[in-house]
């Protein structure tokens, strides 16, 4: 059984021989490793191609950038495992990973797999936690057991299944049913826009239990300075999952819901420069960004009076019946016919301060 070990490639120059050379010292041999190159304008594209002409298991893929969606799309193409892995190019993973993995594969025959992970800060790891219980789930199990808190299990915000790619595998087939159809465009939560789709439609889960991956964590990627591009990418993955949540299954129904505030939070610490106070930024989200404007002139404080206000300039003053609790106690069970005037309130519970 031959597993691909997709290895997506963007200037990481510092790290990618010892992330490459642990895919290569794996104690499970049978691997087709593929090197993507996602138009790395560095020393990447050398090495890799360094290590294809070492060894005949790696194969290397050549592409203009188009993000870590894109590459992970493009290795898929080319990969040819029953099963295929993934493994960013910065972070390294355990000698006997792969050989867990296939030992799970040989033993169970599951559509998915997957283990712990090590968060690797520069001075400690810190181990992953998912909250499972089995070495296998059923289909019946996965449903009662992990499909109710996968994308949120209290305290907030902590995952019951963390999207994370890769410290999992999957068969091919259930992952081309799940990847390609995910918009390159998506940055923030493309883990999320398809390993949890293929959670859903698989028929079966092995769980390895212990830390076999290395997550580098690294403070530079994440920033506070605002990104004006950040709003047309952050909800992609919600667009993707409402298909698949978007269910008269209450407890599936839930976790989309969580997994919305946990994306708006992230989104309102980016809109935070803004000079808007936190619960306009909340309703904008609702109302778009021309609530921003309107509250700027009110000298960006939000009220109850102003979301109110404004509902009724867009709607033209038309009413619709709400029955939500808030809006039966304060005014009989109505709002406005554009957006939801309520929505920074009703949200607001779920965010941290």
């Amino acid at each position: 059984m031959t597993i691909s070990v997709i290895v997506p490639i963007y200037k990481v120059e510092a790290y990618l021989r010892q992330c490459v050379d642990s895919v290569l010292a794996q104690t499970y041999t049978d691997l087709d490793i593929v090197l993507v190159d996602d138009g790395s304008p560095d020393n990447c594209p050398a090495i890799c191609d360094a290590y294809a002409r070492k060894d005949a298991r790696v194969q290397v893929v050549h592409k203009p950038n188009g993000g870590l969606m894109s590459a992970r799309q493009a290795g898929l193409r080319v990969a040819k495992g029953d099963y295929v892995g993934f493994v960013d190019g910065d972070d390294w993973i355990e000698p006997n990973m792969y050989a867990r993995f296939a030992a799970a594969i040989d033993r169970y025959t599951p559509d998915m797999a997957l283990c712990e992970f090590y968060y690797a800060f520069a001075d400690h790891n810190e181990p992953s936690t998912q909250h499972l219980q089995r070495a296998y789930y059923t289909k019946a199990q996965l449903a009662q057991e992990i499909y109710p808190t996968m994308l949120y299990h209290a305290p907030y915000y902590s995952f019951g299944i963390n999207p994370c790619c890769w410290s999992k595998v999957f068969k091919k087939e259930l992952l081309e049913q799940c990847l390609y159809p995910v918009t390159p465009k998506v940055k923030i939560g493309e883990d999320a826009a398809f390993t949890y789709p293929c959670l859903l439609a698989a028929e079966s889960l092995a769980y390895v239990d212990g830390c076999l991956y290395h997550y580098r964590n690294n403070a530079q990627s994440m920033t506070a300075a605002f990104d004006p591009h950040l709003t047309e990418t952050i909800f992609i993955p919600l667009d993707i999952l409402r298909t698949y949540f978007d269910t008269d299954k209450r407890a599936l129904f839930a976790q989309y819901q969580m997994y919305a505030a946990y994306l708006l939070q992230l989104w309102v610490r980016n809109q935070a420069s803004l000079d808007c106070d936190l619960d306009c930024i909340i309703q904008a989200y609702n109302y778009g960004s021309g609530f921003l404007d309107y509250a700027a002139k009110f000298n960006g404080v939000y009220s109850t009076e102003l979301a109110e206000k404004f509902a009724e300039k867009q709607s033209g003053g038309n009413t619709i019946q709400y029955d939500n609790p808030m809006a039966v106690q304060e005014n009989g069970g109505w709002r406005y016919a554009y957006g939801n005037m309520f929505y920074a309130r009703l949200v607001k519970q779920y965010l941290i301060e």
